[in-house]
């Protein structure tokens, strides 16, 4: 129609360069160099902490930035001032987050969280384990991490703020429900005890109802040989 542009399919000038002419690449290096600089020296004003595990107020601060550094670097119309306002403002925040959190333990616990006791004493929190919504695979996968093949080597398994795994070994190991795939080696059935395959609580018999969950699931308890 006329007083529009027209769009010719498979035209490669317009896909490799939209409407900005060959010179404007140029441009995007020094907006992609100034970008990154600024960006670099937001992240070392966070500290160091931002470069590890990120908590959820951090990851939502990183998600911000990766969010203000994107239009300025690519689109001609947009300036980079703008972008440098946004990130000197995610800085302030993150910093401020963090002074509060420090004064005020409510202020950490609401924009951070708090730990959750996914094990205990050999046994899962399935009630934990509902409100952070993971699985019972995904409590496994962290105890192979470390290499722990069943329930009863565990004393304590915490997840952190961050969304990381903190297990404690238990100083003993008794029998408990396995967390590795049959035909694991080293791995030995104890005959005389059961473990509930809901949560891993342990017991002589398997008729009764698990005491901890109310389930009746009973799978053979494990020990590791050696």
């Amino acid at each position: 129609m006329e007083g529009k542009d027209q769009i010719r399919a498979f035209d490669w000038w317009r896909l490799l360069m939209g409407k900005t002419p060959w010179s404007f690449l140029g441009e995007v290096a020094f907006r992609g160099l100034v970008i990154y600089v600024v960006l670099l020296l937001t992240i070392r004003m966070m500290g160091k902490r931002v470069a590890g595990q990120l908590s959820l107020s951090e990851l939502a601060i990183m998600v911000t930035l990766g969010a203000a550094i994107g239009v300025p670097m690519e689109v001609p119309d947009n300036g980079l001032l703008p972008a440098l306002v946004l990130l000197a403002v995610a800085v302030l925040y993150q910093r401020g987050i963090g002074w509060l959190s420090f004064r005020k333990r409510k202020i950490e616990l609401l924009t951070q969280g708090d730990l959750e006791t996914l094990v205990n004493e050999g046994v899962l929190d399935l009630n934990a384990m509902k409100r952070v919504g993971l699985s019972q695979e995904r409590v496994f996968a962290a105890l192979r991490q470390v290499g722990l093949c069943h329930l009863g080597e565990v004393q304590r398994l915490y997840l952190e703020t961050s969304g990381s795994f903190s297990v404690f070994r238990a100083p003993k190991a008794v029998p408990g429900l396995k967390a590795v795939p049959p035909g694991h080696p080293r791995l030995k059935v104890d005959p005389k005890i059961f473990a509930c395959g809901s949560c891993g609580t342990v017991a002589s018999q398997k008729n009764d109802r698990c005491r901890t969950c109310g389930k009746c699931a009973w799978e053979d308890a494990v020990l590791v040989e050696g």
